[in-house]
């Protein structure tokens, strides 16, 4: 695989700030979870749309005081919304839409928190990473509008040798029933990690590989009707 497509995969979508740009403050808290920055939704910057896919970026500012970009994509799937909602928890099909993921799979499911893992494929001279996330699934009974919170657990498992485990990884899902047959969709992420190349480099890969895994994800659910 290209190495410079391939430099998301070990940002995990993140970018550090290296001049002006507008950020928000998040609150500070003893335990930081992604409901916080769910409900920051203002600021947010179009920085490519097409076939239907929007994707959006907003700087951020942690109670830390450490500054990041969180990106942020919007379309509509042809998937009923019950269904998407199980293939968005199945980590198992990550692999078949995240660009970079060679391996992904669920750990364990409790109610309506699951926890998954997945495997990302870097070519030389970095280390392969992966990641073990947190889904917590927040669905209402009796409404349209179901919300997935994503939380990394990087000690759930032991570490291996070669693989870089990434931290501090937060977002959501938010699907919203259009019709019996189709949903829209947000997805929200962002990373705490420090970058690994200047931001001339990162900012277009980042861009495309978020993108492409959108609509990776567009053309699996329309497959799996």
């Amino acid at each position: 695989m290209n190495l410079t497509k391939n430099l998301i995969l070990a940002i995990c979508f993140s970018i550090n700030p290296e001049g002006p740009g507008f950020s928000f403050y998040i609150k500070p808290s003893l335990n930081f979870i992604p409901k916080e920055v769910f409900t920051n939704q203002s600021n947010w910057e179009l920085v490519k749309s097409n076939k239907g896919i929007k994707v959006y970026s907003q700087w951020i500012t942690l109670h830390d005081g450490f500054k990041t970009r969180r990106l942020k994509g919007e379309l509509n799937v042809r998937m009923a919304m019950p269904d998407l909602v199980a293939f968005l928890l199945d980590g198992g099909r990550v692999k078949n839409w995240m660009v970079g993921v060679s391996e992904s799979y669920n750990l364990k499911i409790q109610g309506e928190t699951s926890y998954s893992y997945a495997r990302f494929s870097i070519p030389w001279p970095f280390d392969d990473q992966d990641l073990i996330v947190e889904n917590k699934l927040d669905y209402p009974n009796g409404t349209d509008t179901a919300y997935i919170y994503l939380t990394s657990h990087p000690d759930l498992l032991p570490r291996m040798k070669g693989l870089k485990r990434m931290e501090n990884f937060y977002g959501y899902w938010k699907v919203v029933r259009v019709s019996s047959t189709s949903s829209s969709v947000e997805y929200a992420v962002f990373s705490r990690s420090e970058p690994i190349a200047p931001r001339w480099i990162q900012d277009p890969v980042i861009m495309k590989t978020f993108w492409s895994s959108l609509n990776n994800l567009a053309a699996c659910c329309l497959e799996s009707r």
